[in-house]
């Protein structure tokens, strides 16, 4: 519960007002009566006893610290529940609010506040270990009465802990300023603040957020130099600023103190390049030492919209194998709860050096004597008031209903067509269509590749088989999935209606990362998103659109969860996707944050209606969610429940709502093996498999509200997956 104005926190701390809130903690401003000084006071959820263990030992190493471009840990405690880190108020406005109010600052203002903030960073870094922000942005950098910079934190604490897990951190960083070793692409260190203060400077001087560097990565846009968008602007500091914002972070400056000499002029473009040329990664087995796989070059073309042929080889070998996973492990391994400057942000970590080393290592298979460093991880600084869905509404009580028709207007209205995978002619899974009463079925593939197999893999998440048919909003098109050839990956697949003019929509190419692609779905207004694991191998939402068939990483906001299944509302920019954020897989709802997909769509809901939270968390530890279905009036979601003991699953629905009080949740189902729910394009009725009737799956129709559960297919000997109901055609 948020603290009230006039609380007496502990005996000392006045309450005077609230500075910030998150899903799990907040700031505030208070008074300390024992001094009579403005105090900030820093909350967060104690989830665990080992995440009280953790807070006290991180608080007392953030306490130590002294410099005069930063605020002081002055208390910390542990009450109802709750950790608290109290530390000095620093009066004035942020960067980012400078910005706004009085425009672009000066050149020598921008490169002042830059230096005392490389001095800052000169500081933490030489700590032993290093102390490593991870959350530089101009919010979080205060000017002071005498108008100098202070790296502060008013960010938002979020933690979670799941089973016998250690307290883990919500993403610990902001798109645009945040390097790609933040999205789980490599270990981050002290290279990690100078990339977050350089993309800060950019954004003072230009008035630009830089564009946020996993889409850099994954070749989707490019950097402009400042001095473009700056003209005037000294050379000194625009190649500067370009030299910290590599990518790569053997590409940028060895250290903050050699950032601040280029920022002051002190090393030549010459000695710049020289640095850069003499700083190229040695290359093992394929992964980049200390750094992240080779993708794609900035200056290379986007995907051109019609796709070429398939490679002669296939997609396999990804570039960073054991240090993916490690990594991985590394950056949801901290308490976020303890942290301070970063909105929760500061990180020990060994010197780079030490870092390269422990790479090496792991790359070659053999155990690393380097000693894990210890994180704390950042949140993903939300703070603004959260938005409200569409009004709950209760799912209907069975009623009687009329006997369906099967010709003019079919059930589930528009054309009644059903899409469905089967096996049905013996050698491959093939994509079929049928009436709504399971007559009139239409072979649509006859090539000598599956559309689904029992054996595909969602990559680090394991087997786990979601729909994977999905229908073009004006119903002549169907997405589906498949392999190019027998040993490539898994790719998105465009067919018309009638099974002709098969294009892949994600061939491979040389010099692009690759992976499987899985589970589509097709929105109102032509974006398309899928699941892919092209991205470390771990499941990520990405979203594209069939005119340009360019791949963006929609999960590119937070610190690489596995998320998958993504279901669009009819709004096309709120989205439902099932993530492992909190441990198990839940559904959460994601509104889009516009400097990640800007180029993809037009407008977006206000700032202040961009959320990232659970949805639906009723599953529990026993439990995981998956196959989610949007209703078309976007009132009711269908989704699998799994229980993860016995593998069982049934349908059920719920209301859409952010309430958990008010929320309508009703199990649809009884049998114990029912999935892949979808709607029909009226919202009356629901396709879903069972294999209540026989040991392969059938395809079943059923009223959305669990009445006349119909089996369609009636077919033992073959299975059947993925129905999907044909959208209403256009005149």
């Amino acid at each position: 519960m948020p603290l009230h104005n006039g609380t007496l926190l502990n005996n000392r701390y006045r309450i005077e007002r609230i500075l910030g809130q998150g899903g799990m903690g907040a700031v505030y401003l208070a008074t300390d009566e024992s001094l009579g000084m403005p105090a900030a006071v820093k909350e967060n959820l104690n989830v665990s006893p080992e995440s009280e263990r953790q807070f006290k030992r991180e608080a007392t190493l953030l306490a130590s610290l002294r410099h005069h471009n930063l605020p002081r840990v002055t208390n910390h405690f542990v009450l109802g529940g709750q950790q608290y880190l109290v530390m000095d108020f620093v009066e004035g406005e942020d960067l980012k609010e400078h910005l706004m109010r009085a425009g672009k600052p000066s050149e020598a203002d921008v490169v002042r506040w830059g230096l005392e903030v490389c001095n800052a960073l000169i500081y933490l870094h030489g700590l032993n270990p290093p102390v490593v922000h991870r959350d530089i942005k101009p919010g979080n950098i205060k000017l002071n009465a005498q108008g100098e910079a202070m790296l502060v934190d008013f960010g938002i604490a979020k933690a979670a802990s799941s089973g016998s897990k250690t307290t883990t951190a919500a993403a610990a960083f902001t798109p645009g300023f945040a390097p790609p070793e933040q999205y789980g692409m490599g270990r981050t260190d002290p290279r990690t603040d100078q990339y977050a203060l350089a993309a800060t400077l950019y954004n003072l001087l230009t008035g630009e957020t830089p564009p946020d560097s996993m889409e850099r990565l994954l070749g989707n846009t490019q950097i402009q130099p400042p001095d473009q968008l700056r003209p005037g602007l000294s050379a000194a500091v625009a190649t500067a600023l370009m030299r910290a914002l590599e990518l790569r972070p053997e590409h940028r400056f060895e250290s903050a103190a050699q950032f601040k000499e280029a920022l002051q002029g002190k090393i030549s473009a010459a000695g710049m390049t020289q640095m850069a040329a003499s700083a190229t990664p040695t290359v093992m087995g394929g992964a980049m030492s200390g750094s992240m796989p080779t993708m794609r070059s900035e200056a290379a073309a986007t995907i051109p919209a019609t796709p070429s042929a398939p490679p002669a080889s296939g997609r396999r070998g990804w570039l960073f194998p054991a240090l993916v996973i490690g990594a991985l492990v590394l950056v949801g391994g901290g308490l976020l709860g303890g942290a301070l400057l970063s909105g929760g942000a500061f990180t020990t970590t060994p010197p780079p050096a030490a870092t390269t080393q422990a790479v090496a290592q792991v790359s070659t298979t053999a155990p690393s004597e380097t000693p894990e460093p210890t994180e704390i991880v950042a949140p993903t600084n939300t703070t603004a008031p959260q938005p409200t869905d569409t009004p709950t509404a209760e799912p209907p009580t069975p009623t009687a209903a009329p006997t369906p028709t099967v010709a003019g207007t079919q059930v589930g209205g528009a054309t009644g067509r059903i899409a469905f995978i089967s096996n049905r002619d013996g050698k491959f899974f093939q994509i079929y269509t049928m009436n709504a009463d399971g007559s009139d079925i239409q072979q649509l593939t006859t090539d000598d590749t599956d559309k689904w197999s029992l054996d595909w893999q969602l990559g680090r998440l394991g087997k786990l088989n979601g729909a994977q048919l999905a229908w073009s909003p004006d119903g002549t098109k169907l997405l589906y999935i498949a392999r190019p050839k027998a040993d490539a990956d898994l790719d998105v697949w465009v067919i018309n209606a009638d099974g002709s003019n098969a294009q892949n929509l994600t061939p491979s190419r040389p010099g692009f990362v690759s992976g499987d692609e899985i589970q589509p779905v097709w929105c109102n207004d032509g974006t398309i998103a899928f699941t892919s694991t092209r991205i470390n191998n771990t499941p990520q939402i990405l979203i594209m659109r069939l005119e340009d068939r360019t791949p963006r990483n929609f999960s590119a906001t937070r610190a690489s969860p596995m998320e998958f299944g993504a279901q669009f509302f009819s709004d096309c920019r709120r989205m439902l996707l099932i993530t492992t954020q909190n441990g198990d897989a839940e559904i959460w709802r994601m509104f889009p944050f516009p400097n990640v997909t800007g180029q993809m769509w037009g407008t977006f809901p206000p700032k202040d209606q961009t959320s990232y939270r659970p949805f639906l968390s009723d599953l529990g530890s026993g439990a995981r969610a998956q196959e989610i279905s949007i209703s078309p009036d976007d009132q009711f979601v269908l989704y699998t429940r799994t229980k993860v003991s016995d593998g069982s699953s049934e349908i059920v629905v719920t209301t859409v709502s952010d309430s958990q009080n008010t929320m309508q949740v009703n199990t649809l189902t009884n049998t114990q093996s029912n999935a892949q729910p979808s709607w029909s394009p009226d919202g009356k009725w629901i396709t879903f498999i069972s294999k209540r009737d026989s040991q392969n799956q059938q395809i079943f129709r059923m009223r959305f509200n669990g009445a006349e559960q119909t089996n369609l297919t009636n077919d033992p000997d073959h299975l059947y997956v993925s129905p999907a109901w044909q959208p209403a055609l256009k005149p």
